[in-house]
């Protein structure tokens, strides 16, 4: 669970995460309508794994808002036009600053170590089964940040995300 809270607090502050996203531009989002979670048993093992369940709901729940906002319909009972899914990537970053001293530039004696951590969204096409489109978020990880505040900036992190999703635009 420590780890879940880490990575949701990857979003500690709108300013402090990067946000970017990327998409197929061949592919026209018109065509496409509906959309459902690919499922676990043909996601990779890492997809939509968190070890505490209230967490990957509230992560599902921000994604599904996101894209109904934009205009795509769960699918139910049907084939969905688009799979969504998401990892959370932790990894240790070193950063060793430059200081200046005696009159020339180098490097900082004591070397500044943390984690960052990445919230990554992909969307796939069910038909060609292709990525269309990937969104990510990666910040430094703040473990000390209480569990209310880390779900809604991770909430505000996933809505940021997905400014750079295009909105369902086709009739079909």
């Amino acid at each position: 669970m420590r780890f879940a809270l880490a990575l949701l607090a990857l979003v500690a502050a709108c300013s402090q995460f990067a946000v970017r996203g990327e998409r197929d531009p061949d592919v026209d989002f018109g065509s496409f309508r509906t959309f459902a979670w690919l499922p676990l048993d043909i996601a990779p093992p890492v997809d939509q794994q968190v070890p505490d369940r209230y967490i990957g709901r509230k992560i599902v729940q921000a994604i599904d808002e996101q894209l109904t906002q934009k205009g795509y319909v769960a699918a139910a009972g049907t084939p969905p036009d688009l799979y969504v899914t998401y990892r959370l990537i932790q990894a240790s970053t070193t950063n060793v600053p430059l200081s200046y001293a005696r009159g020339y530039w180098g490097l900082h004696a004591s070397p500044d170590t943390y984690d960052e951590g990445t919230l990554v969204i992909d969307v796939i096409a069910v038909k060609t089964n292709t990525l269309v489109w990937r969104g990510t978020a990666s910040a430094r990880l703040l473990p000390t940040l209480p569990f209310d505040k880390a779900v809604e900036r991770a909430q505000d992190a996933i809505a940021h995300t997905f400014k750079t999703f295009p909105p369902r635009t086709g009739t079909s």
